[in-house]
């Protein structure tokens, strides 16, 4: 895969719902891992920081076009 950049296109609230939703599952997933600690068991949830990376990006281009900028 090339190093370009892509873009998708979104509407404010659809850009909200997932933003929501992601910050959703990264919580249930913290909550998981934590009940975990201490069993033994290894293993979880993958891609974790790339979803918490891209909701932060998600909810910068949010901030951004609330604000009036395109980012």
């Amino acid at each position: 895969m090339s190093a370009g950049t892509i873009t998708i296109t979104l509407t404010a609230a659809e850009a909200d719902e997932l933003s929501f939703a992601t910050s959703d599952i990264l919580c249930w997933c913290s909550g998981f891992n934590s009940a975990r600690e201490g069993t033994g068991m290894d293993g979880g949830p993958m891609g974790l920081n790339p979803l918490r990376n891209f909701n932060i990006k998600l909810k910068g281009a949010l901030d951004a076009a609330e604000r009036g900028n395109s980012k």
